[in-house]
């Protein structure tokens, strides 16, 4: 079906070197993005508040998500902020990683091992300070565009196309996948560091509001599939 079209719309750069692997002419392949999530801020409720010391992890729970890393994180992080917590928000089988939050560390995680309806995600989006995505493998991704338009600083891993849509050091931080010190180190700052996470959040803002708006993605798409 590839070979056969005129064009092949792709969502991150680097999904472009399967497709020329599977022999789809590179002229024909077209990258572009996933832009913000507005239907999230619009179900907003403003009277939620951003909690001290609270982090997010958001979406689907799977193996390639790096839970098991941020766990690990966690526990480290809270030999320097004693009352950090770690929000997890998402379905999928969770028990495996249950079993490695221990009775110590209980009070630093609230699960809810389930689906997230669309009304509650903004809500606890606002309730964290930082949103992280500690995964070992990823294509693309809509959780940063989420956390970008409340303006919280990201942690990302650099796999698949985080490093695409996160600046390090500016709207966020790229970090070495499967690896718990450095996200650890890397949440220690960002919430020790209240001025350098207003400053990255207000770059997130800017960064979605320049690149990530759906009118300037659907104008340069529109314009690459020109035949």
């Amino acid at each position: 079906m590839m070979r056969k079209s005129d064009k092949v719309i792709i969502l991150s750069k680097a999904m472009k070197k399967y497709l020329l692997e599977d022999g789809v002419p590179e002229k024909k392949i077209v990258v572009s993005r996933i832009g913000e999530y507005s239907f999230v801020k619009k179900k907003f409720n403003s009277n939620i508040k951003q909690e001290k010391n609270t982090i997010i992890f958001f979406g689907r729970i799977a193996g390639y998500k790096g839970v098991d890393v941020l766990i690990d994180a966690v526990k480290l992080a809270s030999k320097k902020i004693k009352d950090i917590k770690c929000i997890i928000a998402g379905a999928g089988d969770f028990s495996k990683y249950a079993v490695m939050i221990d009775e110590e560390h209980k009070k630093n995680f609230e699960i809810h091992n389930r689906f997230i309806d669309d009304g509650e995600i903004g809500e606890f989006f606002q309730r964290a300070s930082v949103v992280v995505l500690p995964y070992k493998d990823a294509t693309q991704t809509g959780v940063v565009q989420i956390a970008y338009s409340f303006g919280r600083p990201v942690i990302v891993t650099n796999v698949g196309s985080l490093p695409e849509i996160v600046i390090d050091g500016k709207t966020g931080f790229v970090i070495p996948s499967d690896n718990s010190k450095a996200l650890s180190e890397r949440i220690v700052m960002l919430l020790t560091n209240k001025r350098e996470s207003l400053i990255l959040g207000k770059n997130a803002i800017k960064f979605l509001k320049d690149e990530l708006g759906w009118e300037n993605i659907s104008k340069k798409l529109i314009a690459n599939l020109r035949i």
